[in-house]
């Protein structure tokens, strides 16, 4: 059964194995429970400044309404203590940043903008978010952007946007598993395969370069492979009610 979730509330009910869980239980079933005790406790500064630029790409009618920029004052004097808790008081339930942090999101999501536009790329949804039923679990994502082309798109910030570096963020957080979960999902809500999905990478610093990357057969094969152990491990959890570490048994390890 298909569902589409209406907003990220919503989203975080819905027991169901994600992309970020995905990643958890192929370390082990232990590591995705403690991940999923811990969800939602986070409030970094990674976080904040990634959810801003996400808003500004993908929904900028919401950015004034759930970020704020706090002022630039010294809170040690009166003046100062006096007009961030005037801020305070009218920004409550915000997002804060600080000015700096607003201007690199701006200046990242502005990257993002010119490499959409540099492919003539419009979206027709954006944060769609869906859970399905696959192989007798419940899966759900949270798409950023669905293409007029017919491509998926995902949203990346980073220092360090070139092949090289971003090749190695693909292996280090299983970018290509991401892929080829979301396409998997969406295949199974719509019936139509999207063309692929691709990544829009955009760096956080000057000269805020950019760049388009879609995983290639080989890590396409290796995503689907890591897709379906994932399932798997986590079927047999959910069904056993178990969730083990790595084992405490002697296991040989070698060089391949």
């Amino acid at each position: 059964m298909l569902h589409k979730i209406k907003n990220r509330k919503q989203y975080k009910e819905i027991q169901a194995l994600n992309y970020s869980g995905a990643k958890e239980i192929l370390k082990s079933p232990a590591h995705y429970k403690a991940f999923l005790e811990k969800s939602g406790d986070s409030d970094s500064k990674a976080l904040r400044m990634g959810s801003l630029t996400h808003a500004m790409v993908l929904q900028p009618e919401i950015v004034d309404l759930e970020f704020a920029v706090s002022p630039d004052c010294d809170r040690r004097t009166k003046e100062g203590k006096a007009l961030y808790e005037s801020f305070l008081s009218t920004s409550e339930g915000k997002t804060v940043l600080s000015g700096e942090e607003f201007g690199v999101c701006r200046n990242t999501s502005m990257s993002m903008f010119d490499a959409l536009a540099a492919n003539n790329v419009e979206f027709e949804h954006t944060e769609l978010m869906l859970s399905c039923e696959y192989n007798g679990i419940t899966l759900k994502c949270a798409i950023d952007a669905v293409g007029k082309d017919g491509y998926l798109y995902d949203l990346k910030t980073t220092e360090d946007a070139s092949m090289r570096e971003f090749k190695n963020s693909i292996f280090n957080y299983r970018y290509h598993l991401q892929a080829h979960f979301y396409m998997t999902i969406y295949h199974i809500a719509f019936g139509v395969k999207p063309k692929g999905f691709r990544f829009i990478a955009a760096e956080k610093k000057e000269p805020w370069a950019h760049a388009v990357y879609e995983c290639g057969p080989v890590l396409q094969a290796l995503g689907e492979e890591q897709f379906e152990t994932a399932v798997t491990v986590y079927r047999a959890c959910l069904t056993l009610g178990e969730w083990p570490s790595y084992g405490s048994d002697p296991q040989i390890i070698d060089i391949k």
